[in-house]
Parts: structure tokens; C-alpha cells; sequence
């Protein structure tokens, strides 16, 4: 959660499958990159890469299939020698700013709250009530950019009603992907 960047929308776009073999890697990598289409893994790849869901409680790795993929595992899949036949892309990069000295700097909002979440739980020993409170702390954090997005429905202590859960101020369901 701590390498996420802040989504960049106004410079999404659909991508031509020719601009997505020209990108580099960390292009990919820290970018939103939604590709879909169908897949297939050489025959003697022994752990295929990509889910595919047969239902809300299965989901299987076959050798060939089609799917929806993020940029990560399109880099997996492909780094396994995965062919592609690529229907659409989309594209949202990273917000980032250039400083005096002409360097790159990538906004990731969560990268210095989780780094300081991690640092502070392995000063505790693993299992100890401290160390589950940081990984506790850091779980929440992501929760929060899914709350509200399933319809789930909560009991509501004040109103003493059921209501259906709403969203929060870190609710995205572009970084939650």
C-alpha cells in the first residue's frame, strides 16, 4: 500500500496495445493499468498467475482463459512468457511533479503513515498484543479505501436501525484495486 500513488485522472486515457508494449516497466508499475482480454500460458508453466473467478467463493489459475488484469500482473504473466490478445486498456498514471533539480517525484499519499506503521510493529515481537495493534492500524487504513463500495449493510448503535454502510474520505475504488 505504501509504493500506491495518487491517481492521476485528468491524464487517464485509453491506451493502443502498441503503447502499452512501448512502456517500461516502472510505467506499469506505478500507474493504475487495467488490461482486458484473453490469456494464454506456455503448457508447461507448473502455477499460471491469473485469477479467474467460476463463482463468488472459486477461483482458478488455468493455462488459458480471459480476464481482467492490473499492470502487476500483466508483468507477472508475461515475465512467465503469457501471450496476450489485448481487447482494451485503460490507463491512470501516478500524480507526479518534477522539483528544480529535473527529478521525477512520484505523490504517494499512504507511503510515510504505512512506513511509521511498520517501523513502530517490528519493535515488537510477532503475535504480541503491540505488534497486532500496528497490523490492525495498517489493515483499517486499506479498509478504508473500500468501505462503502459492496452495499454492505451495518447496525447502526445510534439509530438502532440497520443502514447501509457509506463511504469514507479514502474510499477509491481505483487505489483499492
Amino acid at each position: 500500500m505504501a509504493m500506491l500513488g495518487d491517481p492521476d485522472y485528468e491524464r487517464g486515457r485509453i491506451l493502443k496495445e502498441e503503447e502499452l508494449y512501448g512502456m517500461s516497466k516502472d510505467e506499469i508499475l506505478y500507474s493504475y493499468t487495467i488490461i482486458k482480454g484473453s490469456f494464454e500460458f506456455p503448457k508447461d508453466v507448473k502455477y499460471p498467475s491469473i485469477p479467474c473467478f467460476l463463482d463468488k467463493t472459486t477461483t482458478v489459475y488455468p493455462l488459458k482463459g480471459e480476464a481482467i488484469l492490473t499492470g502487476s500482473e500483466y508483468l507477472v504473466a508475461k515475465s512467465m512468457g503469457c501471450e496476450f490478445k489485448i481487447e482494451d486498456i485503460y490507463y491512470i498514471p501516478f500524480t507526479s511533479f518534477v522539483d528544480n533539480d529535473g527529478i521525477v517525484h512520484i505523490i504517494k499519499p499512504f507511503k510515510n503513515c504505512i512506513k511509521e506503521l511498520q517501523n513502530k510493529r517490528v519493535t515488537y515481537a510477532k503475535g504480541t498484543i503491540n505488534n497486532l495493534i500496528y497490523k490492525e492500524i495498517g489493515n483499517s487504513i486499506y479498509g478504508l479505501t473500500v468501505k462503502g463500495m459492496s452495499n454492505k449493510m451495518k447496525y447502526d448503535t445510534k439509530t438502532k436501525t440497520t443502514i447501509r454502510m457509506g463511504s469514507s474520505v479514502l474510499s477509491n475504488p481505483i487505489i483499492a484495486s
